[in-house]
């Protein structure tokens, strides 16, 4: 009777299948004491390996030792293997300058992952978060900024994390321990209501729970329901975010088309993910970042906005590059400029190759307007620009890979490829032609590049051979009417 409500949450997620080894959080506190009382129980009875990490903060001095020794007690009295570390939190808080909780919080998972790594088997982590931190958490997010995630709080299950006090509410936990007999110690830094979720556990819970008594309750049952909901959405959200966001030399790329082309829930979890995969982690992202990032799609190329963990998102061409703020190699320059030196630029032929052997994209030109500009992305963090320019195009910068045509000698559908058999380009005003594959060897082109240097072409017709040379005959000359533009940018 004492762990059935315990039983069924665990049984009710699979919190304990296909596993064969436990590493378990024990602070010495009374949620860890509980923890290990039923997973000594359940482990013996599943065949389950079980081992207990403690992480001595150095905070409290006399007091941080006697919870060490308590815990080395509790472990010998029942058998169970014990890894301590010590890390001196205060320390690190200052020299990483982030919070003390954040700082304790980042180490003890660290030192939970190097424990969790020693073993070979099944292993998962357990951790003593209960109904209580359920609710504090959702409303810690709530007064700092979130949306449908995080108002989903803790998942019983994530990954091989496990948090199996979940259903259970603190005053529940300390009653299982008094029916056990089973002693534990008091952390004092708990009553510290200087920490904003002590304050959020002794003041706002205190008095909502004034209004409601059922108030922890109807905020978990909140969580679960959101958590059910975002499991409906996950595929959507997922298929987005692979067509939408592309990791680059220099950052991670948003696309525009694609980002615009979602609804408005997709798009703000599509970009709260591409934030996320910036930063490396999901803490102190919030939704007020996700609306700053959504209007920044809204600016013109060139501005850029700093977040969290060093991140720079920089309005480019086509959409949102995020980038560390701390690279100095990256630098928005002027509106409409490339952001990043293209990998040919610098070199005296240029490279300019792709990694897709197969790739081909069809352009279909639209209708000549002076000053029309138009763009095509072949690979993430590369894109193809057009634009229709006045003649003598006085404006136009020679780069390697970036080319003029006329416009109007350009007389069939042209695509964007790698080479094809029966390939050529036009080599002087007498029309004579010459092979791709001739000019490649004259031109000693390594081998291993033929098969994945960007060409330009109308049928078999090379128009352009970017960082090489373009095609006689669609060249700028006297009897020009019409120019074309087109360069090749990485971001």
């Amino acid at each position: 009777m004492l762990w059935n409500k315990l039983d069924q949450y665990v049984n009710r997620y699979g919190l304990l299948d296909e596993t064969d080894r436990i590493i378990m959080g024990l602070s010495g506190g009374a949620d860890s004491v509980c923890l290990a009382r039923y997973l000594i129980r359940e482990c013996g009875r599943r065949d389950i390996s079980l081992e207990a990490v403690h992480i001595n903060h150095m905070l409290r001095g006399s007091e941080a030792d006697r919870d060490e020794h308590f815990v080395q007690d509790f472990c010998e009295k029942w058998k169970i293997p014990l890894h301590i570390f010590r890390r001196d939190i205060r320390r690190i808080s200052q020299k990483d300058k982030i919070s003390l909780e954040e700082a304790g919080r980042r180490e003890r998972y660290a030192c939970f992952r190097q424990v969790m790594g020693l073993g070979g088997v099944r292993s998962r982590l357990a951790v003593a978060h209960h109904a209580d931190d359920q609710a504090e958490t959702i409303l810690f997010r709530m007064i700092r900024g979130t949306g449908p995630k995080g108002l989903a709080g803790m998942y019983p299950l994530k990954g091989d994390l496990i948090r199996p006090l979940l259903g259970l509410r603190k005053q529940e936990i300390r009653d299982i321990l008094s029916a056990l007999g089973q002693n534990y110690v008091e952390d004092s830094s708990n009553l510290d209501t200087v920490y904003a979720r002590n304050y959020i556990r002794h003041q706002l819970v205190g008095k909502m729970e004034q209004i409601n008594p059922q108030a922890v309750d109807h905020l978990c049952s909140l969580a679960a329901m959101q958590a059910d909901l975002l499991r409906m959405a996950e595929a959507a959200v997922s298929s987005g975010f692979e067509r939408t966001v592309h990791k680059v030399q220099n950052g991670i790329l948003i696309d525009e088309k694609e980002i615009c082309r979602l609804d408005p829930y997709c798009r703000q979890e599509v970009l709260r993910r591409a934030l996320f995969m910036a930063a490396g982690q999901e803490k102190d992202i919030t939704s007020v970042h996700i609306d700053q990032l959504k209007a920044l799609l809204d600016r013109p190329a060139g501005r850029q906005m700093d977040f969290p963990y060093a991140i720079r998102a920089i309005r480019i061409s086509g959409g949102i590059l995020l980038c560390s703020a701390k690279d100095p190699g990256i630098n928005p320059g002027s509106p409409g400029t490339s952001l990043l030196t293209f990998p040919g630029q610098n070199m005296k032929a240029g490279s300019c190759l792709l990694t897709d052997q197969d790739m081909y994209r069809e352009i279909i030109l639209p209708e000549y307007r002076e000053g029309l500009s138009f763009s095509l992305y072949p690979a993430p963090g590369f894109e193809l620009c057009f634009r229709y320019i006045g003649l003598p195009p006085e404006d136009f910068v020679k780069k390697d890979c970036a080319a003029c045509f006329d416009y109007d000698k350009i007389n069939c559908k042209i695509c964007l490829r790698t080479r094809r058999e029966g390939d050529y380009f036009v080599m002087d005003r007498q029309g004579r032609h010459k092979s791709l594959h001739r000019y490649y060897i004259d031109e000693k082109i390594p081998r291993q590049e033929r098969d994945l240097r960007w060409l330009l072409a109308c049928d078999s017709h090379v128009i352009w051979i970017p960082g090489r040379r373009i095609s006689h005959s669609v060249r700028i000359g006297e009897d020009t009417v019409h120019a074309l533009q087109a360069e090749i940018r990485a971001f």
